[in-house]
């Protein structure tokens, strides 16, 4: 029989084993997810994207977009029915009297006309959806390798390397590119959201058997995001850069640069005609304020 203190010593002599097992146990044995299963992992941050319903709030914000053609500033503000948007500068200057006239123009077609504002609603629908079919379609598209975490502006960061899976069938013509792309993903290791994908083509990508379209060799594809407040994920900016033919005779010469910046709430319930009234009291106080239209 063992006694009280027996019992005590042996206690003892077991918590004293425990500690020591713990302790003696290599680290890799007690892995966190993102270690021990990259996919997995990035599949629990793509669900995140993809049902995110934001926070309740609208915002309004300023967009920056270089094109060859122009550079574009604008600012956007969500409504009940649709995001509008201001042009406040072309290629760094404050519009003249005929552009914002064209500008005013194009805005007041949103209140005017229906049609526009479906035309508008509709272009959004399906922006926002082929960006879910393009989502949905990474967890299985790349195999990823982790290269460690890393401090974020916003917080630690996993790091991974991806590579195009063979075993990948795709799903629709959009995720077809993923066939040719490797890159960098960095996703927030506390929110489990997508920080960043800078990824390029490093080799040709055909579609239809090259018939409806080719993209060519070096095309690239960054994407940044952070929390713009309350758990509201924003793109912050995005570089696309493409070329190619459709349907073997047309070229293909995509290049884009956006960033977005200056976040601010918004009344969740305004109208469209709310929102470019906001829009235009916003424009006036930048032009008060000497003109500041650029990134900060």
């Amino acid at each position: 029989m063992i006694h009280a203190a027996g019992r005590g010593n042996l206690l003892k002599k077991t918590i004293l084993l425990a500690a020591a097992l713990a302790v003696a146990v290599p680290s890799w044995t007690q892995s966190e997810p993102y270690q021990s299963n990259p996919r997995e992992f990035v599949r629990t941050t793509i669900y995140n994207e993809l049902h995110a319903h934001g926070n309740g709030e609208h915002y309004m914000w300023k967009s920056t977009e270089q094109k060859p053609k122009a550079t574009t500033t604008k600012l956007m503000v969500e409504t009940k029915e649709s995001v509008v948007s201001r042009l406040i500068a072309l290629n760094g200057h404050a519009l003249n009297a005929e552009e914002r006239a064209q500008d005013d123009g194009r805005v007041h077609r949103l209140l005017n006309d229906p049609s526009a504002l479906r035309k508008k609603q509709q272009e959004q629908k399906e922006d926002e959806e082929h960006a879910q079919r393009l989502l949905s379609a990474i967890p299985d598209a790349f195999l990823f390798t982790l290269v460690g975490v890393e401090d974020g502006k916003d917080g630690k960061m996993v790091h991974y390397t991806f590579l195009p899976d063979s075993n990948f069938n795709a799903p629709n013509r959009e995720s077809r590119v993923f066939e040719g792309m490797k890159g960098d993903l960095f996703i927030s290791l506390d929110a489990k959201r997508i920080c960043k994908i800078d990824a390029n083509l490093f080799k040709p990508v055909e579609f239809g058997w090259g018939i409806l379209g080719r993209l060519d060799k070096g095309g690239r594809f960054l994407i940044e995001q952070k929390d713009v407040g309350g758990n509201r994920w924003e793109t912050t900016h995005s570089v696309l850069r493409f070329n190619g033919k459709a349907l073997m005779v047309k070229t293909i010469k995509i290049e884009e640069d956006e960033t977005l910046f200056d976040f601010q709430k918004v009344d969740k319930d305004l109208t469209v005609a709310q929102g470019i009234e906001v829009l235009k009291k916003a424009d006036d106080m930048v032009a008060q304020n000497g003109g500041s239209n650029g990134q900060r």
